[in-house]
């Protein structure tokens, strides 16, 4: 896990704890059956439902190994140099081995 997954973990056992400990008296009498076991059902399923959605996930094969989907690209990738850039400006167009000044655009006044 990530250095702000950690984070967020004691931060939310440490607001689960002043929780439990501060509000203990706030509800004294235990949440009546009727609510209890269908959040704990909800709670149960949901959990197993997700360990199971990503323990597949991990343990299918990704895209280029063996069995996995291989997506192919539908336009060649472009070069890594920009339009404009001091690489465009280098080139020799009129014979000399002299650089070019690069072209400089105006902004148009409204």
């Amino acid at each position: 896990m990530g250095t702000m997954a950690w984070l967020c973990l004691c931060i939310f056992s440490t607001e689960a704890l002043i929780c439990i400990k501060f509000g203990i008296d706030m509800f004294p009498n235990p949440a009546p059956p009727e609510v209890f076991w269908p959040w704990l059902l909800v709670l149960v399923v949901g959990g197993i439902s997700l360990t199971v959605y990503f323990v597949r996930k991990e343990m299918s094969p990704k895209a280029g190994e063996a069995g996995g989907k291989q997506y192919k690209r539908k336009r060649p990738r472009r070069s890594k140099s920009k339009k404009g850039s001091d690489s465009d400006t280098s080139k020799d167009t009129n014979g000399d081995n002299e650089l070019e000044e690069p072209v400089v655009r105006k902004k148009k006044n409204n």
